[in-house]
């Protein structure tokens, strides 16, 4: 028969706790390949800041539906190898955590915003103030980082100097989370700014999100995702955002979906590159589809119909 939720949510903690990064004390995650970024090779199950912090917060997802404390206790364990590995901070300005490898004492934002957002939600849950101070001051260094007209670069190296949709949607959906689990509202400022730049330079005038935010091409489906859950997640900020989302999930199924049941990685002007990434294309694209289905129970409607229909296309 079916499991239930109890039992799925076990399975997946099995899962983790087979695939954490070896030699190290911490409970902590890399990817399971090689990864290149502009500058450097990842080797392959390194851990990381980015994949740590989403393991552990769908720790703390299973501890909140059944309070299993060894879930709780896996999630403290990765905020403490964060803490302790990854912290750095230089002439009482500079607060960070090192991405993608320990040794690199680098400044990207939504590394900083994410590993942040995780250190207030394992505050919450085991009231450790250990946490709050460092994760509060990395969170001011970068929104201070932010520009006037409220976007952000991807770091202060000067090979980062570019904006994007899914990095801009981090560091919303973390400051959020910041002021959510860190009890406090001096970033909402940074969040409306940044909202308010999000949605007028990463949307097509037929919802598609754009990669970056002085061009339409590439449209990724990375973008797509991460756009749904960034706009769900800021609904409060703007009546529109439920719409956009479902015109995002439109142009998707109609351009990026494949009826053998998957999405495709990009479309660019000249061509669609049609490969189904799993973690990249698959698995974000089930976590948006999944966080509107829920958020919205399917009676919302839409800008071109009714998101009930739209709901049950999408399940």
């Amino acid at each position: 028969g079916l499991l239930n939720q109890e039992e799925l949510v076990r399975i997946m903690v099995d899962r983790l706790v087979a695939l954490r990064s070896q030699n190290t004390p911490y409970w902590c995650w890399g990817y399971s390949f090689p990864w290149q970024t502009r500058t450097i090779l990842v080797p392959r199950m390194a851990p990381n800041l980015v994949c740590t912090s989403f393991v552990a917060n769908a720790l703390l997802d299973a501890y909140e539906t059944n309070r299993e404390s060894r879930y709780l206790k896996m999630a403290v364990s990765a905020g403490e190898y964060i803490l302790n590995e990854l912290y750095w901070t230089e002439d009482e300005s500079i607060a960070s955590f090192s991405y993608p490898l320990p040794l690199l004492r680098t400044r990207v934002h939504n590394a900083n915003f994410i590993g942040a957002a995780l250190l207030c939600r394992i505050y919450k849950y085991s009231g450790d103030n250990k946490f709050l101070a460092p994760a509060l001051k990395v969170a001011r260094y970068s929104s201070a980082k932010q520009h006037d007209d409220g976007s952000w670069d991807y770091g202060e190296f000067s090979t980062q100097r570019w904006s994007d949709n899914f990095h801009t949607g981090y560091n919303l959906c973390a400051l959020r989370s910041i002021c959510q689990y860190g009890g406090t509202s001096e970033f909402e400022a940074h969040i409306r700014r940044g909202f308010e730049f999000y949605t007028k330079h990463f949307f097509t005038e037929h919802g598609a999100p754009k990669y970056f935010h002085d061009r339409t091409y590439p449209i990724d489906i990375h973008s797509v995702a991460q756009s749904i859950i960034t706009l769900l997640a800021l609904r409060d900020l703007h009546e529109g955002n439920v719409n956009l989302a479902h015109s995002a999930i439109r142009w998707a199924m109609t351009h990026l979906w494949d009826e053998r049941g998957y999405f495709y990685y990009r479309k660019l002007r000249c061509c669609t590159i049609k490969i189904p990434y799993m973690r990249w294309g698959q698995a974000w694209m089930l976590l948006a589809l999944s966080t509107l289905l829920e958020r919205c129970d399917g009676a919302m409607t839409g800008t071109h119909g009714s998101t009930q229909s739209d709901s049950k296309q999408f399940a």
